[in-house]
């Protein structure tokens, strides 16, 4: 489960389906890593070169979507009026014509990471709570002046009405899982770390997350 199940029903005068209603919340999982790149032969260090050059010359930064998070960072940045926003269907289109030079940048979760650590992008900043152990150059949001931390954090749910000893049974197997040697190495070389929360707290979370993005879509405008 995505985040993206708790904002996209705020955005469709007929969603599909009710995220507080039809689901068994049994664990989160972790989060992303994300941020935004350039090129590595680009003339900006920095957002707010970036952002400066966007004023003399129009500039495009990609995303996975409209509504997508790091659309919707982007936006909270507040860079929303000087940069133009240029949808996706995915990272690895969005990368193939960043380095095309169709666009000027792509704000996404980590498909960068390997161009970016062979020098052919340059990270411009993150959004997690500290800087990522491979990319330790590059700043926070936080650490340039804007409060904001995203990992959009994702977990498993179930069909709703999930009797409870299956959904703790669930929730027991995947937990191991999680916390597996062999995962924890995988979640590391991402820069990723264990989010966990047990179903009830899942939960709890869930209708929090439901609410924030449901005054997220009316800030933005992002109702269709």
């Amino acid at each position: 489960m995505p985040v993206s199940v708790f904002r996209h029903p705020h955005m469709m005068a007929r969603p599909a389906f009710d995220p507080m209603v039809d689901f068994t919340w049994v664990m989160q999982v972790t989060g992303y890593l994300f941020g935004l790149v350039v090129r590595a032969d680009a003339p900006w260090r920095t957002l707010a070169e970036f952002v400066a050059a966007s004023r003399a010359q129009p500039l495009a930064y990609a995303t996975t979507g409209v509504g997508s998070s790091m659309h919707i960072t982007m936006e909270r940045v507040g860079v929303g009026g000087e940069l133009i926003h240029t949808p996706f269907r995915g990272t690895a289109e969005a990368l193939t014509a960043l380095m095309g030079g169709q666009i000027a940048a792509v704000a996404a979760s980590s498909d960068w990471a390997r161009a970016v650590q062979e020098g052919r992008l340059r990270l411009l900043f993150t959004t997690g709570e500290a800087r990522p152990r491979r990319f330790p150059d590059a700043p926070t949001l936080r650490e340039i002046g804007h409060d904001i931390v995203v990992t959009s954090p994702y977990g498993v749910a179930a069909p709703r009405g999930l009797p409870p000893d299956i959904t703790q049974r669930l929730h027991a197997g995947l937990r191991a899982a999680l916390y597996d040697p062999s995962h924890l190495a995988v979640l590391d070389r991402l820069d990723m770390a264990p989010a966990h929360l047990d179903p009830d707290a899942y939960a709890t979370e869930a209708r929090r997350w439901f609410e924030e993005e449901r005054e997220v879509v009316r800030r933005f405008n992002l109702r269709g």
